[in-house]
C-alpha cells in the first residue's frame, strides 16, 4: 500500500474536486464497471451532497473562509491511498469497498473533525482513492499539521490494518526509511511522466550527477566537471547539495536520491586520498634515511 500527502498552499478547491472526479469517471469510461456509470463518493463531516461537486466545492470554500490567513500556509491537503497491483483482478465495486475501509480507518485518526471527500481512480496499475482533507476542522479557524513521525505512524498502522483485514492482499509496497534515498518527485513531475513518457529536469540531473560521481578520483576533478555544466556543490550542516549557478536554484542530494553514490565517492576519494598520503610519507621517510647515511659516509676532512 502506498500513502501520499500533498499540502496545497491556494484556494483552487474547484480544480481540485474537478480533478480527482474527472479521474474517477474516466475509469468508468474505461468499461471497467459498465452496469453502473455512477461513481461513488468518499466523505466525512460534508453538509451537502458528496456527489454534487458544486456543493463539494462550496462546502471546503465555506469552511476556508474560518481560517486565519497566513503566508505560506495550506488550505487543504491532497492524499492518495493506493493498493497493491493485485488489486485490478477484482472487480471496481470491491475494490472501492476496500479503498473507503481504508480511508474510513485513516480518516478517524487523522482527521476526525475536517471535511474530507474523495473517489476512486481505477484507470491505472495501482487503484487508488484521491482525498481532499480540509486544513481545519469544521469551522475552526487553526489549521490542522500532522508531524512527519505521527504520518508515518498513521501509515504503518494503516498498513498493518490492510494485512490483517485482507490477507489475500500481502504486497507490501510501504517501506519506511528503505525510500529515503530514493528520489522524491512532484506529483506534477509524475503526472507528466506518466502521460508522457518524458523525465523531468530534476530527474536528467540525477543522472548526470550520478555519472559524474561514478567517475570522479579527485576532488578537483569533481569540481571541474561540475563548473563545466554550471553546478557546485554545498553543504547546510550534515546535508548536501548541489546549486545550480545560473538561476541560484538548489537541490539536496538526499531528495535527487543520490546520497548512496554522493556517499560510495567519497569513500573512494578518501581511500585514494589516504594512499597517496602513505606513499609520500614512505617516500619522504626513504629520502631521509638515505640523505643521512650519505652524511656519515662522507670521508673527515684532513686536519691542517
Amino acid at each position: 500500500m502506498i500513502l501520499k500527502s500533498l499540502g496545497h498552499k491556494t484556494r483552487s478547491f474547484g480544480k481540485l474536486v474537478a480533478y480527482v472526479a474527472r479521474g474517477a469517471e474516466a475509469g468508468r469510461a474505461e468499461g471497467h464497471a459498465a452496469q453502473d456509470s455512477s461513481c461513488s463518493s468518499f466523505s466525512r463531516n460534508l453538509m451537502g451532497a458528496a456527489d454534487d461537486l458544486d456543493a463539494v466545492t462550496r462546502a471546503f470554500e465555506e469552511n476556508a473562509r474560518f481560517l486565519r490567513p497566513r503566508q505560506g500556509g495550506n488550505w487543504c491537503y491532497h492524499e492518495i491511498i493506493a493498493l497493491p497491483k493485485a488489486m485490478k483482478e477484482k472487480t471496481r465495486e470491491s475494490g472501492e469497498a476496500v479503498l473507503f475501509e481504508l480511508a474510513e480507518a485513516y480518516v478517524a485518526k487523522r482527521a476526525p473533525r475536517q471535511l474530507v471527500w474523495g473517489r476512486v481512480h481505477w484507470e491505472t496499475e495501482h487503484p487508488h482513492l484521491h482525498l481532499v482533507i480540509s486544513a481545519n476542522e469544521v469551522r475552526s479557524p487553526r489549521r490542522v499539521r500532522v508531524p512527519r513521525p505521527e504520518f508515518t505512524k498513521l501509515v504503518e498502522e494503516l498498513e498493518a490494518f490492510k494485512c490483517a483485514r485482507w490477507p489475500d492482499l500481502p504486497e507490501k509496497l510501504w517501506q519506511h526509511r528503505k525510500r529515503y534515498n530514493r528520489q522524491r518527485r512532484t506529483h506534477a513531475e509524475e503526472q507528466v511522466a506518466r502521460r508522457t513518457g518524458r523525465v523531468s529536469q530534476r530527474s536528467e540531473l540525477a543522472e548526470t550527477l550520478t555519472a559524474l560521481f561514478a567517475k570522479a578520483r579527485w576532488p578537483d576533478d569533481l569540481d571541474q566537471s561540475l563548473a563545466a555544466l554550471g553546478l557546485k556543490l554545498y553543504r547546510r550542516g550534515r546535508a548536501w547539495g548541489v546549486i545550480d549557478l545560473a538561476s541560484g536554484k538548489r537541490h539536496r542530494l538526499r531528495s535527487l536520491g543520490l546520497l548512496e553514490a554522493f556517499r560510495a565517492m567519497s569513500d573512494r576519494i578518501l581511500s585514494q586520498e589516504q594512499r597517496l598520503g602513505r606513499l609520500m610519507n614512505a617516500r619522504a621517510c626513504d629520502q631521509g634515511r638515505v640523505g643521512g647515511r650519505e652524511r656519515t659516509r662522507e670521508p673527515l676532512a684532513p686536519s691542517q
